[in-house]
């Protein structure tokens, strides 16, 4: 594709950030893309934080960058799948591997365990005890105790609680905390330099989206976990807890991409299985596209693949058209009740993929 082409793609793509913006779906939004594994393109609009707000507790407001670092919620998800099937193609597991409760790895992955979609679990922690290492132990135990519900037959019920206790099992399965699997597996190699968990993040740092202005914990979030239940973890956890840019995002996009090639960080027999819809309508850790009621709008794919984030991010891989695009918003900032993303998704993906 032509510079030309791919100036015009960005160009349209940034004026709709800003109209994002200006509709107040986010107050700030960074995104990029590839195509055919050529240069990545990133384009930003707004600010970290809203200039106008009123509130006690405001952040200052700094212009969005390439560099500004995003809440990438469950998208942090796809990081802990990637490690788990890295170790299946270690032989360290295997899909039918039991981790606990008799949940496989496979059934967790693909989330057909019957585990509830979400448990307030923060809530049983005493507030002067959240993110302290023995919050994160009973968060743990009530994890794992947790009661599954006998999933229907080749249906999926979305889980965090999955998540949860599978970032934990394979802490203990390695002997390795889950920021060295993350840095060792994935961001070292695909040389993502911007991403972390919050919790190593320093909170000064002016170069951070804020998020959600918290009811519990009294502040405008920067630089923390978004979501309650990983912040009450210590801000590492299976489900949530990383921060990236859409650039170093894109990047392990490219890998999934190179791995259905054959030239990933994950084998090629395995990374098909991953990306195969199954009867559930999901794939081992993905989200795949569905066909007029999709995020990804109306041009992607068939089989393309991806996920979604709560703080308003995604990420999308189509493997017939080669092209991988990332979309990293605050969209709850200042409050989580805000679901203009719902409309604004599909309508930014259309543009992209509708030229391809």
């Amino acid at each position: 594709m032509s510079a030309t082409f791919l100036d015009h793609l960005a160009q349209a793509l940034q004026q709709e950030l800003q109209t994002g913006v200006d509709e107040q779906v986010f107050s700030g939004a960074q995104a990029s893309f590839c195509i055919c594994g050529g240069a990545v393109h990133t384009v930003t609009a707004g600010h970290t934080a809203y200039p106008f707000l009123r509130t006690e507790n405001r952040q200052p407001a700094f212009p969005i960058e390439p560099d500004t670092l995003f809440d990438i919620a469950s998208l942090t998800k796809l990081f802990t799948a990637t490690i788990a099937l890295r170790l299946v193609d270690n032989k360290k597991l295997t899909l039918q591997s039991h981790m606990w409760n008799g949940f496989s790895l496979e059934a967790l992955l693909a989330h057909e365990t019957g585990l509830p979609a979400w448990q307030p679990y923060f809530k049983r922690v005493p507030l002067n005890q959240r993110a302290t290492p023995g919050a994160y132990k009973q968060i743990i135990k009530e994890v794992l105790d947790t009661p599954a519900t006998p999933p229907m037959r080749d249906a999926a019920v979305y889980s965090d609680v999955g998540f949860i206790g599978l970032g934990h099992q394979l802490q203990q399965i390695t002997g390795q905390s889950l920021p060295t699997l993350v840095k060792d597996v994935i961001t070292i190699p695909l040389q993502m330099g911007h991403t972390a968990f919050g919790a190593k993040l320093p909170p000064s740092s002016a170069n951070i989206a804020c998020t959600e202005n918290c009811p519990w914990r009294g502040r405008i979030l920067k630089g923390e976990v978004h979501d309650d239940n990983a912040w009450t973890m210590g801000g590492v956890a299976g489900h949530a807890g990383l921060f990236s840019t859409s650039e170093d995002m894109v990047r392990l996009g490219m890998d999934w991409l190179d791995a259905l090639k054959g030239d990933g960080i994950i084998s090629l027999h395995l990374a098909k299985q991953s990306v195969a819809r199954r009867k559930s309508g999901r794939g081992l850790g993905f989200d795949m596209v569905t066909a007029g009621a999709s995020s990804v709008g109306d041009f992607a794919g068939d089989a393309t693949f991806g996920h979604l984030g709560f703080t308003g991010t995604s990420i999308w891989m189509d493997p017939k058209k080669d092209a991988v695009i990332c979309l990293l918003t605050n969209r709850v900032h200042p409050t989580r009740d805000n679901i203009r993303i719902r409309r604004f998704r599909p309508s930014f993906h259309n543009i992209f993929f509708s030229v391809l």
